[in-house]
């Protein structure tokens, strides 16, 4: 290529790409090479250059144009000639970027018609790559330039969506949605990219984010034209709202059954509804069965396969029918936030969604048919399958349900699952009693190279429990299987059965059955070789159902063996919380001589607590939830912190110990402060404080008056809280806990900060800072760092934006979500600022996410107030005004003040953009009035500099200058850069429109 226009005009000149310095020349050679062969007039090129009214100079100025080019190509100058009246730019096929882009647009898209996606999306992609900006972007418009300009505009368009439609049909939907979220956003009126977008949404598997983008798609046009999306757009969005759930899961080869799959066959081939109750004793192979028959019926239920284990015979309590609802319902698109309460509305819309449709339901394991009534559709074309050791006899009254009873297996399939005929695979599938499971485990150490004879050997001895009945037959499988263990292997298998959960670790079984590290894992290895335990990977073990309670059976009453158990999981749980936040007050209590894993650090504790959370919460006790405060807060679904810490709190108030039951009101305080509830955070953390001092606690005494304050700091009180925070500052000095000082350091520069005390704030937490790297405290660190940045950054500091985003990184790799959004809002707020909106309204987005995956309701209600100040600056006035209600209704029911106000200013700035002054002034006068009540003197700035451009949107320029001049006044004494500059800035505008009117 010799010459380009996506992009500045340049030119090839042998050597290197030269542009053209000055604006005509440039312009001149930008028509000749629109119309590249053809012959320009000089009239034509002085229209183009000057329009109706060329200086009388402009055929000599046009002339010296053409030298100053030809000097520029270099070695191009003989391909601009002159010819004739006018000139002549002659170029190749090749010489032109523009025809270069074409061609390989138009072979890529024909690539893709052809159906040859790869070679499509690389010829797609190397004609995106040729553009370096905007066509022709450093010439000015001209009849010539804007219509060469739309049409390369419209095929790059075209281009890069079809190399979309090649990546997704090369399944690359993962890498495209955050690359097709950024074009919508600049081109919301194009629906092929929203159609595209929502395609690659639902390949990966966020049908409901999908259906959401429909929403927005359909709200930008009916706003912008009144008209609804095209049928493209609206074909999708109805293909995606049609529920095609498939959660069946795999199963392992299925060896006869071939008459009972023909019942299934003939019973799914009768119109629905259609209810089978596959019934038969454990070990059967009724869920194998019914997985195996339901995987292959994909064209019988074009509309999807649901599948729910209801575990009516498993571990622990069968699974409530409401929550299975929750899952079906979820799989068929209801999202989360609509998703009814309780059990009968769940049933209600259950039934409604499949009302005309074609869907499998498999309910496996049932306890009883009162567990299974709630889970059948009503009437519909649908086909429900139940197993369940249970007849079911009552579905076959209320319901007319098939029943489908599983007998042992052929004899021939019998000894086929064992490996095919001979004398003792015979005797050995006897043995078994042909039952499946039976047979399974027999063929599993077979596989294991146990000798044939020694397994009919060990079948054949003992007391087997009557083992030719049936459901004897798993026990006696269970039986020789554990029979054959050394002594020791068949110790510890007897222990399992006392620990919390089905998944174990070689230092938890070190534990219970009191021998070193190295011996437990010896014999887990043992137990894994004769399939008595399965491994997981990464030194974790466990036991299917019905092998656990087996275990369960032959477990010892062994109340030494349960204390070591419960000394493990806390000593360790201890040291990941060390690991995970050094600067958590933790309780006091006796160390137990117990194996302790020890972990290199913060990621490798944050890991083993997200894998053993199950079972540390199963083991319980105030001092167990104690060490977990910090990581319940990062990790955990707040249903289960409650619950343990109310469990926990119990335990102390039994045990009468005053400390335990402190730390446990921290924990419950710190629950109630995240989820906005403050007057019971204020009281719970009052509690504790009380509680802390009384059992001579310190650390819990300062960390529940720290709670206070922030209680107090949520509700607008500050001074109270900084009254508070002050004095367990003094706790923590006289105590020598450091972690503390830097988390009352901290907060009570957040607390100056708000006052407009933007100096002091940053010198709190440039100490908080120190301290925290000199305790290694990442979490708290993170927060400081942010905070800081925030403080400098208002102050007009123009490192803030690199500092946030070091806090980000570090919230990223100590796996904190609630932390990354804070610091997400931070720079949205920082791009917002600087009128970046787009930008702004991307990390906003991100920060959102993360919220909503766990975050506190502080974050949240800043989160929503930034994301809807970004789109009110792009103009996407009802997004805005939704996140503004959304952050209002959150903070007013929490009684947060400075959310609510920053909720305020952002619905009185969204009225100022949407034209209604007069409303923009009752939302900003509101924001003054709570600012000036509690004191928040940046928010009273924001606010007077609101009243200043609302009052001089409805022509009162007085009252507006006076709100300018006390807003700078207010940003003055606070030293915050951007408000004096905003104040400025009004100012500036009143005096031109005073000025322009005089």
């Amino acid at each position: 290529m010799r010459y380009r226009m996506l992009g500045n005009v340049a030119a090839y000149d042998g050597a290197r790409w030269q542009a053209i310095g000055a604006a005509k020349p440039r312009a001149l050679l930008a028509a000749l090479l629109i119309r590249s062969g053809d012959v320009l007039t000089v009239d034509q090129l002085l229209f183009e250059l000057w329009g109706d009214r060329p200086p009388r100079s402009a055929p000599t100025q046009i002339h010296g144009y053409v030298l100053r080019i030809r000097r520029a190509l270099g070695d191009l100058a003989q391909s601009l000639v002159t010819a004739g009246p006018g000139y002549r730019l002659v170029t190749e096929s090749d010489d032109l970027d523009t025809r270069v882009f074409a061609r390989r647009s138009a072979d890529g898209r024909a690539a893709l018609r052809a159906g040859d996606a790869t070679h499509a999306a690389e010829l797609l992609g190397a004609a995106l790559a040729m553009w370096h900006g905007p066509a022709l972007a450093d010439v000015p418009a001209s009849p010539l330039v804007s219509g060469i300009r739309r049409r390369l505009t419209e095929l790059r368009h075209l281009t890069w969506e079809s190399r979309v439609e090649a990546d997704l049909a090369l399944g690359r939907h993962d890498e495209l949605v955050e690359e097709i979220e950024h074009h919508v956003h600049s081109h919301p009126l194009r629906e092929r990219p929203w159609r595209q977008l929502m395609t690659a949404l639902a390949m990966a598997g966020r049908r409901d984010d999908a259906l959401a983008a429909y929403q927005r798609v359909r709200t930008i046009l009916v706003d912008h034209s009144g008209i609804e999306p095209g049928l493209e757009l609206r074909t999708l969005y109805d293909d995606l709202r049609r529920p095609r759930p498939h959660l069946v899961p795999r199963v392992p080869r299925l060896v006869g059954r071939a008459a009972e799959m023909t019942a299934l066959d003939a019973l799914a081939d009768t119109t629905g509804p259609v209810v089978t109750a596959v019934t038969g004793p454990a070990g059967i192979g009724k869920t194998a069965f019914v997985r195996h028959w339901a995987s292959r019926e994909k064209d019988r239920f074009p509309d999807g396969r649901l599948y729910a284990d209801l575990k009516g015979y498993g571990h622990g309590a069968p699974v409530a029918p409401g929550a299975v609802l929750a899952t079906f319902l979820q799989a068929l698109g209801v999202p989360a936030d609509a998703m009814p309460a309780d059990e009968d509305s769940r049933a209600a819309l259950y039934r409604s969604r499949l009302a005309g449709a074609r869907v499998l339901v498999v309910l496996d394991n049932a306890r009883d048919a009162d567990q299974v009534r709630p889970l059948l559709p009503g009437p519909s074309h649908c086909m429900v399958v139940v197993t369940s050791r249970d007849d079911l006899r009552g579905l076959t009254a209320t319901h007319g349900a098939h029943l489908l009873r599983l007998p042992v297996l052929e004899p021939a399939a019998a000894v086929a699952l064992l490996g095919g005929p001979h004398a003792d695979v015979e005797e050995l599938a006897a043995l078994c009693g042909h039952l499946p499971l039976a047979l399974r485990i027999a063929a599993r150490r077979l596989a294991a190279h146990t000798p044939m004879s020694a397994l009919v050997a060990a079948l054949r001895s003992g007391d087997l429990d009557g083992f030719a009945h049936r459901r004897a037959a798993v026990r006696a499988a269970f039986d020789a299987s554990y029979r054959a263990l050394p002594e020791t292997a068949r110790h510890v298998f007897r222990l399992l059965g006392l620990t919390p959960g089905r998944e174990f670790t070689a230092p938890a079984v070190a534990a219970l059955a009191d021998v070193p590290v190295p011996a437990a894992e010896a014999v887990l290895d043992r137990l894994a070789a004769a399939h008595m335990v399965e491994s997981r990977g990464g030194g974790r073990f466990t036991c299917d159902d019905l092998l656990y309670r087996y275990a369960l059976e032959l477990a010892p009453e062994d109340p030494a063996a349960r204390r070591r158990l419960a000394d493990h999981y806390l000593a360790t749980a201890r040291h990941a919380a060390a690991l995970v936040s050094p600067g958590m007050a933790m309780a006091p209590c006796a160390q137990a001589d117990a194996p302790v894993v020890r972990f290199a650090d913060h990621t490798a504790a944050l890991r083993w607590l997200d894998a053993e959370r199950a079972n540390l919460i199963a083991v319980g006790g105030w001092r167990v939830v104690d060490a977990l405060r910090a990581y319940l807060a990062m990790r955990s679904p707040r249903a289960d912190w409650a619950a343990a810490a109310r469990a926990g709190l119990a335990a102390a108030v039994t045990e009468r110990s005053v400390v335990g039951e402190a730390a446990m009101e921290i924990s419950l305080g710190r629950l109630a402060w995240s989820e906005g509830r403050y007057d019971d955070a204020h009281t719970r953390y009052s509690r504790a404080r009380l509680l802390a001092r009384r059992a001579g606690w310190p650390e819990g005494e300062s960390t529940g008056l720290n709670g206070v304050a922030r209680a107090e700091i949520g509700l607008g009180r500050l001074d109270s809280g900084r009254r508070v925070l002050t004095e367990a500052l003094a706790i923590d000095r006289a105590a020598g806990f450091l972690a503390g000082e830097a988390r009352e350091l901290h907060d009570i520069g957040l607390a100056l900060q708000q006052q407009g005390r933007l100096a002091a704030a940053i010198e709190h937490q440039e100490r908080a800072l120190e301290l925290c790297v000199e305790i290694g405290d990442l979490r708290t660190q993170c927060l400081v760092a942010d905070a800081l940045a925030w403080a400098r950054q208002l102050t007009g500091q123009s490192s803030s934006l690199t500092e946030h985003t070091s806090a980000l990184a570090l919230g990223a790799g100590i796996g904190w979500a609630a932390a990354q959004a804070g610091v997400l809002r931070k720079i949205a707020a920082h791009h917002r600022d600087a009128g970046r909106f787009a930008i702004a309204r991307d990390h906003a987005e991100r920060a959102l996410t993360l919220v909503r995956a766990g975050g506190e309701l502080q974050v949240r209600v800043d989160v929503l107030t930034v994301l809807g100040d970004a789109c009110a600056g792009l103009r996407h006035y009802a997004i805005a005004r939704r996140c503004y209600t959304d952050a209002l209704a959150a903070a007013g029911t929490a009684g947060y003040v400075t959310g609510r106000i920053d909720a305020l200013l952002g619905m009185a700035g969204l009225h100022v953009r949407s034209g209604e002054p007069a409303t923009a002034e009752v939302w900003a006068r509101n924001a003054l009035t709570a600012a000036r009540t509690h004191g928040l003197l940046l928010r009273e700035g924001r606010a007077l500099t609101a009243l200043a451009s609302v009052t001089a949107a409805r022509g009162r320029r007085a009252d507006a200058t006076r709100y300018a001049r006390d807003a700078l006044a207010v940003a003055e004494r606070a030293g915050h850069r951007a408000g004096i500059a905003h104040a400025l800035s009004v100012m500036d505008d009143l005096t031109a429109v005073s000025s322009h009117a005089g």
